[in-house]
């Protein structure tokens, strides 16, 4: 669909008439005044506008349907009426990729906070005009472009196409991903690492730490630790996540030593420090050759004021970095005693 603005008012970008530094809902909140202004319901009710201005609203309600679907306010209810009659217009318009990923985005907005018997009271009513675009998916011209994409496995915009895949087709993300990764863009794909590495079962989780592992140095496992590896941005992203998610990824005794090895060698200090954190669920006896060292050597580089999170995601809590390490000195004087 062409992306170009024409004269139409309901053609201006949401993006480019806010206000810098504003608030979201601020500049939602002027943008639709302007859109009302216009008469937004009814110009759209007397038929269809043309396909720059259904471009343009269709990435408005993407940017904005989280807010408009899952916040009570009076101020959203022309918009949401207009919702409705733009999800007809763009049924009769010929969408390409790019758009499909903007019709995506809308249907996640209202389903991604859906809680049974909760929410605002528009909800129930938004349903049919959510279904009706999750119908466009089904519709041969669309699968058919969504899995002619996936066949190439290079496309950047790779990941929007497995979520999609997911959602709609029943395809195993699991392996899209592990292809995705291995193959043309690791780092991205691991920076969607909690859409398909917290649920693996275990034989999806050895075949993720199979391809991780051959990704990083095996002659870094043997021989005393010391801070002098300098990793790849594919060998930082996978440590940076393994670590991080450690207890969902790490179920073996061996593979959680590998690892932690592996990190307490990076040069970048903040690498370092995360597998140093894994040190407090292992009695000091059991430290790695040269442990005690580095610890001593990131307390010392340590800001007081660095802050590092502890916990499980979503359940932990942000604590000051230099507290953690100083508690593991604390921790092998206490068996020095």
């Amino acid at each position: 669909m062409s992306s170009g603005q024409s004269s139409h008012p309901f053609a201006t970008r949401f993006s480019s008439s806010g206000t810098p530094g504003a608030a979201l809902e601020d500049d939602l909140r002027t943008y639709l005044e302007d859109l009302y202004r216009e008469k937004l319901y009814e110009r759209l009710s007397a038929g269809y506008p043309g396909r720059d201005v259904v471009f343009n609203l269709l990435l408005f309600y993407a940017d904005t349907a989280q807010t408009l679907f899952w916040k009570q306010d009076d101020h959203y209810d022309e918009a949401l009426r207009a919702f409705s009659v733009l999800v007809g217009h763009i049924a009769e318009t010929e969408l390409d990729l790019d758009d499909l990923f903007y019709v995506f985005d809308i249907i996640e907005g209202f389903f991604d906070y859906e809680q049974e018997g909760d929410g605002p009271d528009h909800l129930p009513w938004l349903r049919q005009s959510i279904q009706a675009l999750s119908d466009l998916f089904q519709e041969e011209r669309y699968r058919k472009a969504i899995e002619d994409a996936l066949d190439d496995k290079s496309r950047a915009d790779f990941v929007y196409l497995i979520s999609i895949a997911g959602w709609f087709y029943g395809a195993d993300e699991f392996d899209l991903y592990m292809s995705f990764a291995s193959k043309h863009y690791p780092e991205l794909a691991l920076s969607n690492a909690r859409y398909w590495l917290l649920n693996m079962s275990d034989k999806q989780c050895q075949r993720f730490i199979a391809w991780a592992r051959s990704c990083l140095p095996p002659e870094k496992l043997s021989g005393p630790l010391s801070r002098t590896q300098e990793y790849t941005k594919t060998q930082k992203a996978i440590l940076d996540v393994v670590i991080s998610d450690r207890v969902h990824i790490l179920r073996n005794s061996q593979d959680r030593r590998d690892f932690m090895a592996w990190g307490l060698r990076a040069a970048d200090t903040f690498m370092a420090a995360k597998a140093a954190y894994m040190l407090e669920d292992v009695p000091v006896a059991d430290w790695p050759a040269g442990s005690q060292v580095i610890v001593e050597e990131l307390f010392s580089l340590m800001q007081p004021h660095w802050l590092s999170y502890k916990g499980p995601r979503g359940k932990g809590a942000y604590v000051r970095s230099k507290v953690r390490l100083g508690e593991l000195l604390e921790k092998v004087k206490g068996t020095d005693s």
